[in-house]
């Protein structure tokens, strides 16, 4: 048996401050998600009561935080303030047991909560750039495998197909963040949802001014820039790179096959500080491979597609595997929305033979990356 929480919440923001009028209905029902025989999670009830379609807009052009399924705001270990569930359309929500491990993040208590079988979220913004971060963990003990739940979804017309959350961070209990640039044109941030195998699922949304994201990411992290044993490549480059908050890349090396290119100076990157990152290249190589201790990371791998020669999405499709992570028919072009837009794809790993790889496969044109980060995680 399992406490199912239903609710309606209003929020208010205004100069920083919230008020909440919460309505709240709680009904004990069997669970496909706690039964030992069903294996999927169970489909949401016609009578289920719907959380607000469109939270109000913010005063200000400010980040918006949002833990699905939580009837309480939550405080990460940033200090950051998660307003409680609000947005969805269909589905419901289950919350887990605070003992329960999450893998790959400093904050747990984030994905302890979730929201499923919805059919979209949507919240009211201004118009504008955003940095949209969209976190997972599976945590439902009728997964036990890759192809349990897979879905699909669309960030702002950005779509991604056949999304294992198993998969994409290597099993359960594991945190998983995926990023995307966006731009809201009519007031409006929505993400829809469809189900293939079980419910679609999700424990919580971000969403980033784009002019903010390079600051809150840089004070999310204050420790990765001056950790010991943090790896920064510049992939194309015969000279080392500072960027804008002072770190240091190495010039281009760990690279099997392919070759290099450097673009002008004059090349405008969009969604970064560090244009510069993104103006040189390795392509049509086979792996990248560096020698670290054994231990976890979190690899970052920044993409930008800056070819003249590919004008439009499917022009370059590759495939390349983080020390396992799959990551197929990958189309920077369609990821970063566009060309000359920077992209970064985060992949938690862990080495445990000293030494961290990267293997790249050729579908359409050949496979190019702009740089690497490799973060030693506590």
């Amino acid at each position: 048996m399992r406490n199912i929480l239903t609710q309606t919440i209003c929020v208010c923001a205004t100069a920083g401050m919230f008020t909440f009028v919460t309505g709240c209905q709680t009904n004990n029902q069997g669970s496909a998600q706690s039964a030992p025989a069903p294996a999927q999670t169970p489909a949401p009830p016609a009578t289920t009561v719907q959380t607000p379609a469109v939270p109000a807009v913010a005063a200000v052009q400010g980040v918006i935080r949002i833990k699905a399924g939580s009837s309480e705001p939550f405080t990460d270990s940033s200090g950051n303030v998660w307003q409680a569930e609000q947005g969805f359309s269909g589905g419901d929500v289950v919350g887990h047991d605070s003992s329960v491990t999450i893998a790959n993040t400093k904050d747990p208590g984030l994905f302890l909560s979730e929201h499923y079988g919805m059919d979209s979220f949507s919240c009211a913004v201004p118009n504008g750039k955003y940095i949209a971060k969209l976190y997972f963990a599976e945590t439902y003990d009728g997964i036990t495998g890759p192809g349990g739940r897979v879905f699909s979804f669309n960030v702002q017309g950005r779509e991604f197909k056949d999304f294992d959350v198993w998969v994409k961070v290597g099993g359960p209990n594991r945190a998983y963040v995926e990023t995307v640039p966006v731009e809201v044109t009519d007031g409006k941030f929505k993400i829809t949802f469809t189900s293939n195998v079980e419910n679609p699922q999700i424990n919580a949304v971000e969403l980033i001014p784009a002019s903010l994201a390079a600051a809150v990411q840089a004070s999310a992290a204050p420790a990765a820039a001056t950790a010991p044993g943090v790896i920064r490549i510049k992939a194309g480059s015969s000279a080392p790179f500072k960027d804008s908050s002072g770190n240091v890349w190495l010039a281009e090396q760990g690279f099997d096959g392919g070759d290099v290119i450097e673009r002008d100076a004059s090349t405008e990157i969009a969604n970064t500080k560090d244009a510069g990152l993104y103006r040189s290249e390795h392509y049509g190589m086979s792996s990248f491979n560096c020698t670290v201790p054994n231990g976890k990371y979190l690899a970052k791998l920044h993409f930008a597609e800056t070819f003249e020669g590919v004008t439009g999405a499917g022009q370059r499709v590759f495939s390349f595997n983080v020390l396992g992570h799959e990551f197929k028919d990958f189309d920077i072009f369609v990821k970063a929305g566009g060309s000359n837009r920077a992209y970064i794809e985060t992949v938690p790993v862990e080495v445990t033979n000293g030494k961290f790889t990267i293997t790249f496969t050729s579908n359409i044109e050949n496979p190019e990356i702009n740089a690497i980060e490799l973060v030693p995680q506590p």
